[in-house]
C-alpha cells in the first residue's frame, strides 16, 4: 500500500492535470486486501493531499476479507453445491479449524479433496476449465476459459516486454498471474480494522460477489458482513439491470457499506457479466441500478 501509494503521487507529479479529480479504487480477488489498505493510507496522509488525491471510494469484488470468514465460506460453498461430500467436509472443519494456509496437514487434506473434486473451473463453476481440446476455439459469448493463458503467453513474449518496457533485468523466472516465486509473506489475517477505519472516514465502500466463485465465493464475503455486525439501512432485496425486473442479483445497503451479489457471475464480474458490473458502478457513482 505504501509503495502504491508512492507510485499514485510520483505518476501524479508526472501527469499533474490529473491532480485533485476524482479517484476510485476497485479491484478484485487480493484486492480484497490491497485496495483497502491503499485507500486507508490515502486517507491518513488526506489531509495534507487532499488537493492532490481526491478519493471518492472503492469497490471490491469477490475479496478477500477475513482469514476465518473466507476459509469458512469457502468449505460451505463447495458443500452446498455437491463438490465434497458430509465426511469431507467434516474433515476440512477438523484439520483446518480457522485458516487453511497456517497448517500443512490442511493444505494436505486441501489438495486431496480438490483432486477428487475432478477438472472444474473455481473461479466460474459453470464454465468450463480451459483444456487442450478448446485453446484455439473461439469464445462463445462474452469470455473464454482460457483467457489467462492467452494473456500469460501474451506477457511473457519478449517483444511485449520489450515494448512494455518490462523485465529489464531478465528475470529467471516467468510472468504468472498468481505468483508462487513473489507470493506475499506477510498476508494479513483479517481486514476488519481497516474497514473500520475507512466506514468511520466516510468513504462510500461498495463490495459485491459474483455468486458461481468457488475461489472466494459469496458465502464467505457473506461470513465476513455477519462478523462486522453493521446496522442494516435498507434489507436484502432484488436488483435488476433492465425495464424487465429480471433479477441480476441482490443487495443489502449496511450502515457504512453496500453489498451485491451479481447472479450467475464468477470470480471476475467484469469478465463475465460487465453489463452488470457496469450498472453497479454507475450506481456506485451516483446512479441507480434499474
Amino acid at each position: 500500500a505504501e509503495d502504491t501509494y508512492v507510485f499514485l503521487l510520483n505518476w501524479l507529479e508526472r501527469y499533474p492535470l490529473y491532480k485533485g479529480r476524482d479517484l476510485y479504487l476497485s479491484g478484485e480477488g487480493y484486492a480484497g486486501y490491497y485496495i483497502p489498505e491503499l485507500a486507508d493510507v490515502i486517507l491518513h496522509n488526506s489531509k495534507d493531499l487532499s488537493h492532490v488525491i481526491n478519493l471518492k471510494g472503492m469497490m471490491v469484488g469477490n475479496g478477500y476479507i477475513d482469514d476465518q470468514s473466507d476459509t469458512k465460506g469457502v468449505f460451505d460453498f463447495a458443500w452446498s453445491h455437491s463438490f465434497i461430500s458430509d465426511e469431507n467436509h467434516e474433515e476440512l472443519r477438523e484439520k483446518c479449524p480457522v485458516t487453511f494456509h497456517k497448517s500443512p496437514t490442511c493444505s494436505e487434506a486441501i489438495v486431496r479433496i480438490r483432486e477428487g473434486m475432478g477438472n472444474i473451473n473455481f473461479l466460474d463453476l459453470y464454465s468450463p476449465q480451459c483444456q487442450p481440446s478448446i485453446i484455439n476455439h473461439p469464445p462463445t459469448n462474452k469470455s473464454h476459459p482460457c483467457d489467462l493463458l492467452y494473456v500469460q503467453t501474451y506477457l511473457n513474449n519478449p517483444h511485449v516486454q520489450a515494448a512494455l518496457n518490462a523485465n529489464g533485468t531478465n528475470l529467471p523466472y516467468t510472468w504468472e498471474p498468481c505468483s508462487d516465486v513473489i507470493w506475499s509473506k506477510d498476508n494479513p489475517v483479517t481486514m476488519f480494522p481497516v474497514y473500520e477505519r475507512l466506514m468511520a472516514s466516510g468513504l462510500p465502500i461498495l463490495l459485491y460477489s459474483g455468486d458461481v466463485d468457488a475461489s472466494v465465493p459469496v458465502s464467505g464475503t457473506r461470513y465476513a458482513l455477519a462478523r462486522m455486525a453493521l446496522e442494516v439501512i435498507e434489507p436484502w432485496s432484488w436488483w435488476s439491470t433492465s425495464d424487465t425486473f429480471d433479477v441480476a442479483g441482490y443487495k443489502e445497503v449496511y450502515r457504512g457499506l453496500t453489498y451485491f451479489t451479481v447472479m450467475g457471475a464468477g470470480h471476475d464480474v467484469s469478465q463475465t457479466h460487465p453489463d452488470k458490473l457496469f450498472r453497479l458502478f454507475d450506481y456506485f457513482i451516483g446512479g441507480e441500478p434499474s
